[in-house]
């Protein structure tokens, strides 16, 4: 209710990628379309018209974190349970890139009967720790085992333990590094893996980059080449060079999560400023946030709720934090160097978030600040 009433005549297809047609009037006849689909949306609903475009970016190490979170407790919800079939009519996480794949992984993940047994055993907080006796030599398989993740899990650390898959093998598995290393910039390129085709403006520089990519076999081979050969690669820093001037002159209000507030007002006076006739609601904007962020926080204690600790509590990513101590030195630089183009973007954006705000600041063009709608839930 919130979202309709921040945004006029918001589209009633929106998120659904799959079956949104802008070649049919009626499904376009709408102002405000949401996505998580590549930029390759945008130039479909060109034939409309040009469209008022906003991206919202993050920083990558933050977007890499928190897409693993994501995924483990959405899993988690279904933890020891049959996954449920989509409903067509609906929207479906597991039907969305990129949890397609993530969420999946972790649901055969948590699945495992070493995990299985281990949810059964800390479930309630009347864990069976006769394991913990005798000496390891007089201790069946299973039992070394478990004994093994019971010393793991001494630490707390959400991101390195026996619960699920650690973080830093989850990223050395080669399908989240296709679906996760540079995504953001692949999405303001239009080459995901849903891309069927590349369809960027000609220009001499990536002409012969169009003719290479035609399929997503072949997206998914050119995103291994950046990834592989970072910026040693003329292919790589071609796409950069061309994500860079894209950000900068095709999209219209570029926001950021790790400034949620800022770029709610941002956003709403860019947008009603566009349209000319306040289409867009401030106040509704951000109690829409507010009421999301609510959600999601639900959602995930309602997934970790599913996952212990040998003691029987929960585990909780905010637990422990992101700090040095449960995210090692190597796994940080690990992410920032796979994912080096989109430190490169979120730096742009974070440059021209900063232009556009100062700019609308001085001219007194901004909403009032108000109470944070992340910080005050």
């Amino acid at each position: 209710a919130h979202g309709k009433a921040a945004f006029r005549d918001t589209c009633p297809k929106s998120y659904d990628r799959l079956r949104v047609n802008f070649s049919n009037r009626e499904e376009a006849d709408c102002g405000f379309f949401t996505s998580h689909y590549d930029y390759r949306i945008v130039e479909q609903a060109f034939q409309h018209g040009r469209p008022f475009v906003v991206t919202m970016l993050r920083d990558p190490v933050g977007r890499v974190l928190s897409s693993y979170e994501f995924a483990v407790e959405v899993a988690a919800r279904r933890l020891d349970k049959e996954i449920m079939l989509c409903d067509p009519q609906k929207m479906c996480t597991r039907n969305i890139w990129p949890w397609t794949h993530l969420v999946r992984h972790f649901d055969r993940d948590l699945s495992t009967p070493e995990r299985k047994r281990r949810w059964s055993q800390r479930d309630g907080g009347n864990a069976d720790e006769s394991f913990l006796k005798g000496d390891v030599e007089e201790l069946t398989p299973e039992q070394r085992e478990d004994r093994a993740a019971f010393e793991l899990d001494k630490a707390r650390n959400p991101y390195e333990c026996s619960v699920m898959q650690p973080l830093r093998e989850f990223l050395e598995l080669d399908f989240v590094q296709d679906v996760l290393a540079n995504s953001a910039t692949f999405q303001v390129l239009g080459l995901l893996e849903t891309t069927p085709e590349l369809l960027l403006e000609k220009s001499n520089e990536l002409v012969q980059i169009k003719n290479l990519v035609t399929s997503p076999e072949d997206a998914v081979l050119l995103r291994r080449c950046t990834r592989d050969h970072g910026p040693d690669s003329n292919v790589s820093t071609q796409l950069l060079q061309y994500a860079l001037l894209r950000l900068e002159h095709a999209v219209d209000v570029v926001m950021l999560h790790e400034r949620l507030d800022d770029s709610i007002r941002l956003g709403a006076a860019l947008a009603n400023h566009h349209a000319g006739n306040r289409r867009v609601n401030e106040k509704e904007f951000e109690r829409c946030v507010e009421t999301r962020v609510k959600k999601f926080r639900k959602l995930k204690a309602r997934g970790l709720s599913r996952l212990f600790w040998p003691d029987g509590s929960n585990l909780d990513f905010d637990h422990r934090g992101r700090d040095a101590e449960a995210l090692p030195g190597a796994v940080l630089q690990r992410v920032r160097s796979e994912n080096w183009m989109d430190v490169a973007l979120h730096q742009r954006a974070s440059e021209l978030f900063d232009a556009d705000f100062r700019e609308l600041e001085q001219a007194n063009a901004l909403g009032k600040p108000k109470k944070s709608a992340v910080k005050k839930i």
